[in-house]
């Protein structure tokens, strides 16, 4: 009985052949700057998602601390120490706001002066704040950042049916009744205003 022979000849006897090889190497190439591509994107996306979370947060926990500290707000006439002070100034062509005012604070014994400002640093906006003893302001000392890179620090009071951007508890005789507190964060080349209705815990002269 005769065995017949075996007809392939060269590299295909063994495995693959030269084209095959290239043609798995294309595509293995095309699947792995696809798998990047999609891993870059998703690395990407979840960068920008976590700097949106942390620039809210930190709006929302400014908005939060200046809502508790205005619940302790204090006023009197009959105390030239005490204050409440709304101004209004303009930085790049941005209306952005002052708020100096009188209260209980955590971080001292006793009544502070509490102040929210604005400062520029470099072409940006940067939300600071102040805390002194009523009874001894010091306007050398250096402010703590509460936000870096903001877009606006608006606040508001409602007087008549309309809000106003300047108040002066010296000559109105009390603090506001309601506040709007608006911050503008920038994330991403993108403006998300974070506003608040504060109700003051002092509305009336003690």
């Amino acid at each position: 009985m005769r065995h017949k022979k075996n007809s392939c000849k060269g590299w295909s006897c063994y495995g693959f052949t030269l084209i095959e090889m290239l043609l798995a190497i294309a595509l293995l190439s095309i699947v792995l700057v696809a798998l990047y591509s999609t891993f870059f994107l998703s690395q990407k996306a979840t960068e920008g998602a976590g700097d949106t979370l942390v620039r809210l947060q930190e709006g929302r926990m400014a908005l939060d601390t200046l809502r508790r500290e205005l619940a302790s707000a204090v006023f009197s006439r009959s105390n030239q120490f005490t204050l409440f002070v709304m101004k209004d100034m303009d930085i790049y062509d941005k209306k952005v706001s002052t708020l100096s005012f009188t209260a209980f604070s955590t971080y001292i014994p006793g009544l502070s002066n509490i102040e929210y400002y604005i400062e520029e640093r470099e072409g940006r906006l940067v939300l600071m704040k102040k805390i002194n003893p009523y009874w001894n302001i010091d306007i050398n000392m250096k402010g703590t950042e509460i936000i870096e890179d903001v877009y606006g620090f608006t606040v508001e009071s409602l007087y008549n049916g309309q809000w106003v951007s300047i108040w002066d508890a010296g000559e109105t005789g009390k603090v506001p009744d309601e506040l709007r507190v608006t911050i503008t964060v920038r994330v991403r080349d993108k403006l998300i205003p974070l506003f608040e209705i504060i109700r003051p815990g002092t509305g009336k002269p003690i």
